[in-house]
């Protein structure tokens, strides 16, 4: 087990996990603050920042599914160890954000995300949903990237919704 992993139920294990979390959203909220960023690359750049906030992210994976288009971390791929949360603009559901691990990462539970990571995936989908830069835009699918080495149980994903 790596060294995060032990770490993480210690006192400073814990603190260090929201200071993740913390810095992912302000990434976020920054990305989401930037002038002249297009609809596309605003989406590409926020899934690639949301593993930085989850208790493992070399084994995390994010996409956001936005009306037509995907977005998605390279490696992405489904697995049953996943979170869906709605992106909803003006109360219409418009897409997902969805945060996947591509191996159990826990052995006490079968649910590997922390409660706090519920939160976040959730308060990412809510802010993305309020932001007037993506309500109006009309997002085409960005071209496919290379995916790192990934399980050879686990099934990759593509770009179709």
């Amino acid at each position: 087990m790596s060294q995060n992993r032990t770490q993480a139920g210690f006192p400073g294990g814990r603190l260090r996990e929201r200071v993740k979390e913390l810095e992912c959203l302000q990434a976020i909220v920054g990305l989401l603050e930037t002038p002249g960023l297009s609809s596309e690359k605003l989406l590409q750049k926020v899934v690639d920042n949301i593993p930085s906030g989850w208790q493992y992210p070399d084994l995390c994976r994010a996409r956001i599914k936005y009306r037509q288009a995907v977005f998605f971390s390279p490696g992405f791929i489904e697995t049953k160890w996943i979170q869906r949360v709605p992106l909803r603009s003006r109360g219409v559901a418009v897409g997902v954000v969805e945060v996947c691990y591509f191996e159990n990462v826990s052995s006490r539970r079968e649910d590997p995300f922390l409660l706090e990571e519920k939160k976040l995936i959730e308060l990412i989908a809510n802010r993305l949903g309020r932001s007037s830069r993506i309500g109006r835009a009309s997002c085409r699918p960005t071209a496919p990237r290379p995916a790192p080495m990934r399980p050879a149980s686990a099934k990759p994903i593509g770009r179709s919704s």
